[in-house]
């Protein structure tokens, strides 16, 4: 496990960073990754203690302090496997904070771990999506490869957190969905990293995309705007079951197509499984 966190050791976290690696660190250490309420439990109060701890050449402020503690669930969940345990146990603590009342701090301000204040916002201003950086790629390099793999960890977390209710987020799948889905087609890595993480949010996520996709809601302005579909398919209402069709459609082509295009196995499988849970969701 520890191998997983290793790379963001040498991040540049104050005291408060490093309290919050070290406890969940000290967590996964117990080298038993099985998914347990007292293992989950033991790690929300780890993380929950990190909110008393205070920089030595600062003044405590909880709401930067909860800013901290985000940043750190962040890069570790980016670098644990999104098919290991232990990233499901993060997951887990993090929904059982949310049963809990106010933040004990070290401070006088009050903030109540229901919402997770600021994580939504903190997951937002981290949503850098690296197959745009490395469009071009046609073969794995090992910076490439990393942050390919990172992206796909960061996507099934937040998915999973969105699966347990828990979804502050309403642009980030809609923005997974049309870059895999809504754009020309990029270099075969690309695509695969980009598929993968589509398909992931579909699977986990298909009950709730159906039920958006035929609200009646009236979209403001900046919403309909963030939500807006990409190049190949303009004309379509951004939260629609048009688009919802479209995506159902291009996946089954791309599931026809696959062999011939030399998709890898793990990408087809997780959108066959995307496919399936599309005509779950909908009324039978």
């Amino acid at each position: 496990m520890a191998d997983y966190l290793h790379s963001i050791e040498t991040n540049n976290y104050n005291e408060v960073e490093y309290a919050v690696l070290a406890a969940v660190k000290e967590n996964f250490a117990d080298m038993q990754p099985f998914l347990t309420a007292g293992r989950m439990r033991k790690l929300a109060d780890a993380i929950s203690l990190t909110c008393s701890t205070s920089t030595a050449d600062e003044p405590y402020d909880l709401k930067y302090v909860v800013h901290l503690l985000w940043g750190v669930i962040i890069d570790i969940a980016s670098v644990v496997p999104h098919h290991q345990p232990w990233h499901d146990r993060l997951v887990g603590s993090l929904i059982l904070l949310r049963q809990r009342g106010e933040i004990e701090s070290a401070g006088e301000e009050g903030l109540s771990w229901q919402d997770l204040p600021g994580f939504g916002m903190a997951m937002t201003e981290q949503w850098n999506d690296p197959t745009f950086i490395s469009k071009d790629t046609t073969a794995a390099d090992g910076p490439t490869f990393t942050a390919f793999r990172h992206w796909e960890n960061l996507n099934s977390f937040t998915a999973k957190l969105s699966e347990q209710g828990f979804r502050p987020w309403k642009v980030l799948p809609i923005w997974q969905l049309r870059t895999a889905l809504e754009e020309p087609l990029e270099g075969r890595l690309v695509m695969h990293c980009r598929l993968w993480v589509a398909a992931e949010w579909l699977t986990r996520c298909a009950d709730l995309l159906y039920r958006e996709s035929r609200s009646t809601d009236a979209l403001d302005e900046a919403t309909a705007q963030a939500l807006r579909p990409g190049t190949l398919y303009v004309d379509i209402q951004p939260l629609s079951l048009r688009r919802w069709e479209f995506w159902k459609s291009l996946i089954e082509v791309i599931l026809e197509q696959s062999a011939e295009i030399g998709y890898e196995s793990a990408v087809v499988e997780r959108l066959r499984q995307a496919h399936e849970r599309m005509t779950e969701a909908e009324p039978r």
